[in-house]
């Protein structure tokens, strides 16, 4: 049975991911165990190539809410020029559960669990995540992302990113591919608000078979500061390879509360609706949210961070 056969059925048939993030703790020593308790669960967290829609609290609005001194830029799967935060670092997690409606395979499911990190020391941001997949116990991924950033004059954000991915059947090693590509992000923040452009999938070493070659991409986006209505946002995805597959998201996030965020999204190509809560702490944060496809249902997530900030602050 080839991995792109597999691969395509699991496509043709997906079905449920779910997002567990951690246990975050007030001290540093205890911090540390915040990724082995999300790693005691991984076995049973599943993921994939090409999501259909971001994870994480990026999951709440399609990532078109972006404020790097909130969860959104802390994010370890996201660039790290995306962040501009006076914490020390953050320990994050996440697990999805997808597609509630696809009811032949109600007993396996397919889910996506990550966990990861941030770090900034002086002027460099250091990203690093890994995110797990198992499908029907025949097949699994898994993908290591990293991403260094630093900031140029006194506004512009720039950041590179590794994603290395190792994908294939469990049975079988010989039936395994290996995946790795490049990728260069730029945040331009204003008084009001920043602008965001993502090049992703440089190949630096492909699959030989083209079921699991990612498609170049670039993304454009354009991310308002909180004011008195909340923030709000909209990012364009495009492949140019694929010239009819143009991404349009468009998101809001309410403040209901200066810790408490309700978010809500719009995305094509497909048609999909996401909404969801947030809380936010100084030292933790948990959201959980929804996305719907009109063909598919009801996916499901949740997340959770752990900040350490300076003892001046």
């Amino acid at each position: 049975m080839a991995i792109s056969s597999v691969r395509l059925s699991l496509r043709q048939h997906p079905s449920n991911a779910f997002a567990i993030t951690g246990r975050a703790v007030p001290d540093l020593l205890k911090a540390c165990l915040f990724p082995v308790v999300i790693l005691l669960t991984i076995q049973s967290g599943n993921g994939a190539l090409n999501d259909p829609f971001p994870m994480g609290y990026s999951m709440l609005n399609f990532g078109t809410v972006l404020q790097g001194t909130g969860i959104s830029g802390r994010q370890p799967w996201l660039p790290a020029c995306f962040a501009k935060d006076s914490a020390l670092f953050s320990l994050s997690s996440a697990y999805i559960n997808y597609y509630d409606a696809m009811d032949n395979l109600t007993e396996q499911d397919f889910r996506q669990a990550a966990v990861g990190f941030w770090i900034k020391a002086e002027r460099i941001s250091i990203k690093v995540s890994g995110t797990f997949f198992n499908a029907l116990g025949i097949y699994e991924e898994q993908k290591g992302f990293l991403s260094a950033g630093t900031v140029i004059g006194r506004y512009i954000h720039i950041s590179t990113e590794l994603e290395a991915y190792r994908v294939g059947l469990i049975a079988d090693k010989n039936e395994s591919e290996t995946l790795a590509a490049l990728g260069v992000s730029l945040r331009v923040p204003w008084s009001f608000a920043s602008a965001t452009l993502t090049c992703k999938n440089i190949t630096v070493e492909n699959a030989s078979q083209p079921g699991f070659r990612q498609p170049f991409s670039l993304s454009l986006g354009i991310h308002t500061m909180p004011h008195r209505f909340g923030a709000q946002g909209v990012v364009i995805t495009v492949e140019p390879e694929y010239h009819n597959d143009i991404q349009l998201c468009i998101g809001q996030e309410f403040y209901i509360h200066n810790m408490v965020g309700l978010n809500f999204a719009l995305s094509s190509k497909p048609l999909m609706v996401s909404f969801g809560i947030s809380f936010s702490l100084p030292m933790y944060g948990v959201y959980t949210g929804f996305v719907h496809h009109p063909v598919l249902g009801w996916s499901q997530g949740v997340g959770m961070e752990y900040v350490k900030r300076k003892k001046a602050e």
